[in-house]
């Protein structure tokens, strides 16, 4: 009998735990994960994604099989992780305490559901993960299928700010150029230290994590209230963040004592122009890379210091008009875009992915404009575009200038129409102090001067936001209509 071909990386894709299994031979005793108040060295991660893996395929895990992982820590999630891929499975995160529609249509489709909880609406099997492997009938490694760049290896979830999210299916071909992205943009290394907070629900703190242990870096996962001074206690090299996150920062100590040379990637949105300056004048040294990025495509640009956006490579953006046509330089349009990475579509979802995929170009839903060839510019979503008596603005930009006032925690616009059918502005806020309605109402009106027209002003307890932080412009809406009757 012939020996079986070896199994080689077809198109220069690999599995991310074909490198852990290098630095475990090259450094075993190197610390690969640390959470709370525990640590995994590569060689206890390999063994544990190698038992998990045994324990999968005895279940019936295997190629073009896909499972949910209840996100119970990262010690726990990231060799769960490593299993499912080395199979050839699919795998996808979620949080059981999360909105039921950010993971309920996942849950429907999956073959197994990883959970040490009760689920409604499960799939048809569901495994606990602290009882994982207990009857385990033989040890040792399951055979591992080839390497099909095609192979779907993360499930995920569109933001949903409009509506149900929406499943999206990455590929082993597709993650490596979006890994190799990552590791262009922030340099990982054996030495690198990368400190988070967020459970990998959110697909850029995963794959950055994923880019870190392939480099042979350590991934450290923190609590949301220790992430600051965290990252000076755990000697942080690199971080990923919301731009709510940065709200936390309050105190100049904190940040005066973040490491040096920190690189910081920040997703989902504009980052408050009072926090860039902060940072440019205490700390000069941290670099700060506010990603323009998407689950569909993963990251497409970073903004420069003058608010425009330079594409990463492989990344295409054009500004077209309502019938798919370029517009000329300058002229405000629909942003479309395409790279290397994107996926074609969503699953179980024809109708969203007409609407946002066409000819091979994404639709992200933004408005925006190309000053020449090589940069463009975010106006707003198209969502987020409020017309009042014909004109029109973008209710991101004035929400930015809300949420940076002292007094003011976050912040909404939108626009409803009054009795007699014209629009009138709606500010939703949640207050960061006590403060009288009248007060709070002044500071509104003063800190928006441009806007025209009657603004009402809507006290809120917390402004709905998707896991990426962008706001859920419709909640918003249907809880005014509500209140309004």
């Amino acid at each position: 009998m012939a020996d079986p071909a070896p199994l080689q990386p077809k198109d220069g894709v690999a599995r991310t735990g074909d490198y852990l299994s290098f630095h475990a031979a090259l450094r075993p005793q190197a610390t690969a994960l640390i959470a709370d108040g525990r640590s995994l060295s590569f060689s206890e991660l390999r063994d544990r994604a190698r038992f998990a893996a045994s324990a999968l395929a005895q279940a019936g895990i295997g190629p073009g099989g896909f499972a949910c992982v209840e996100w119970t820590g990262l010690l726990d999630h990231m060799p769960l992780i490593l299993a499912l891929e080395s199979l050839g499975a699919a795998s996808a995160s979620f949080l059981p305490d999360a909105a039921a529609q950010d993971h309920a249509e996942m849950l429907a489709h999956a073959d197994l559901v990883l959970s040490d909880r009760p689920l409604a609406g499960a799939a048809r099997r569901t495994m606990g993960i602290a009882t994982l492997g207990a009857g385990l009938k033989a040890a040792g490694d399951p055979p591992k299928p080839p390497i099909d760049p095609a192979s779907v290896y993360r499930m995920v979830t569109s933001s949903g700010t409009t509506g149900t999210p929406k499943v999206i299916a990455i590929t082993l071909g597709q993650t490596e150029r979006r890994l190799d992205v990552i590791q262009w943009m922030v340099g990982f290394s054996a030495a690198s230290r990368f400190v988070h907070c967020m459970p990998y629900t959110f697909q850029g703190a995963q794959f950055q994590a994923s880019a870190c242990l392939r480099a042979g870096g350590t991934g450290i996962h923190v609590g949301l209230s220790e992430l600051w001074d965290g990252l000076a206690e755990k000697k942080a090299t690199h971080t990923a963040v919301l731009p709510f996150h940065f709200t936390m920062l309050e105190s100049d100590e904190t940040l005066l004592a973040l490491p040096e040379g920190l690189t910081i990637t920040s997703y989902g949105g504009a980052v408050p122009e009072p926090v860039r300056a902060r940072f440019r004048q205490a700390r000069p040294d941290i670099r700060l890379f506010e990603t323009y990025a998407t689950n569909e495509l993963g990251t497409i640009a970073v903004r420069l210091t003058d608010g425009s956006y330079q594409c990463c490579p492989g990344s295409e953006v054009q500004i077209v008009d309502g019938d798919h046509r370029p517009l000329p330089p300058g002229a405000e349009g629909i942003v479309r875009i395409r790279k290397t990475g994107m996926v074609p579509g969503y699953i179980y979802n024809a109708r969203a992915s007409a609407e946002k995929f066409h000819d091979g170009w994404f639709y992200p839903g933004d408005v925006g404009l190309k000053p020449d060839a090589t940069l463009f510019r975010i106006l707003g979503r198209e969502d987020s575009l409020i017309n009042v008596g014909g004109v029109k603005f973008s209710a991101d930009e004035h929400e930015r200038v809300l949420t940076a006032l002292p007094e003011i925690a976050d912040a909404c616009l939108l626009s409803r129409p009054n009795a007699k059918g014209e629009n009138e502005i709606w500010v939703a806020v949640v207050s960061a102090a006590e403060m009288p309605f009248d007060a709070l109402a002044d500071l509104v009106s003063t800190a928006l001067p441009d806007l025209i027209g009657t603004i009402n002003i809507l006290t809120v307890n917390q402004i709905p936001r998707t896991t990426s932080g962008k706001v859920q412009r419709q909640a918003v809406l249907d809880a005014l209509n509500r209140r309004e009757g």
